[in-house]
């Protein structure tokens, strides 16, 4: 017989990435749902742990790369309330 239990659950933040769906909100929310999943089996994903499942998941094109590398730099992507915002921000620019 197999138990079950959540340590596999984080596999699904490692796989939800950005070009999979047609918005940052989309996208968010989609994280936010996995990490509902998680707590369910008392597996927690703190701030810092979320800030690193956005930013190692956005696409590799080099206008994201750089947005990436200057929110890094510039201390922005501080809390991950912070890099949402200017991932939304960021966004409306790519259209």
């Amino acid at each position: 017989m197999v138990k079950l239990d959540g340590q596999h659950k984080p596999e699904k933040l490692v796989l939800c990435n950005l070009e999979s769906y047609s918005s940052v909100a989309e996208w968010i929310s989609a994280q936010d749902a996995i990490i509902r999943d998680l707590a369910f089996w008392d597996v927690t994903i703190d701030d810092n742990l979320r800030k690193f499942y956005i930013l190692s998941n956005l696409p590799k094109s080099d206008e994201w790369m750089l947005f990436k590398t200057s929110l890094e730099l510039s201390g922005k992507a501080d809390t991950t309330a912070n890099i949402i915002k200017h991932l939304q921000s960021f966004e409306v620019t790519l259209h």
